[in-house]
């Protein structure tokens, strides 16, 4: 059988070495977690404010992917894009939990940031979509988590979870 996937694809997933660094990540144990353990230390002894944000806030949530940048809030004073919208970077004082001993972003703050980012770019942030429904998924989040998100992406997210619902369902019936 022919593979749909480019063949540079398929020798890079067969190599020891794509192993090896799957492993590290998945362990916590590679490159970008090593940076990001070194960086939230040195915030850390200088007491700076910070939470971990992006693919890692995602992983160590529960949806476990892989990510190649280590992404960090250090202050609301720079707004981003600079476009004015409902969502923005949040003071991360106000945001943050101690997971693994680091800094990470809440969850409803997460979600806040990854449906603001799909709303304003759809086609190019869909990742961000795609992460908020595996968190969905892999936390079992219902309908009455939208209260714990800004207002102005309660009605993405509800519509996301009943979306999940209707696929579970329709599953459930072809299992049947």
């Amino acid at each position: 059988m022919t593979s749909i996937l480019p063949k540079t694809f398929t020798q890079k997933l067969k190599s020891k070495s794509f192993i090896r660094d799957l492993s590290m990540f998945l362990n916590k144990d590679g490159p970008i977690w090593l940076t990001i353990k070194s960086l939230a230390h040195d915030l850390e002894s200088h007491k700076v404010d910070y939470a971990i944000i992006g693919g890692l806030a995602v992983y160590a949530h529960g949806y476990e992917r892989t990510t190649t940048d280590c992404d960090i809030l250090l202050s609301k004073a720079y707004p981003g894009d600079g476009l004015i919208g409902p969502v923005s970077f949040p003071d991360p004082k106000v945001c943050q939990e101690n997971i693994d001993n680091m800094k990470f972003i809440s969850l409803p703050k997460l979600i806040d940031l990854k449906l603001t980012s799909y709303k304003r770019v759809p086609a190019g942030r869909i990742k961000d979509c795609c992460d908020v429904v595996e968190l969905i998924k892999t936390l079992k989040l219902k309908l009455s988590f939208s209260s714990l998100l800004d207002p102005s992406v309660r009605n993405e997210f509800e519509q996301l979870v009943r979306d999940l619902e209707k696929d579970e369902q329709k599953t459930n019936i072809n299992e049947e």
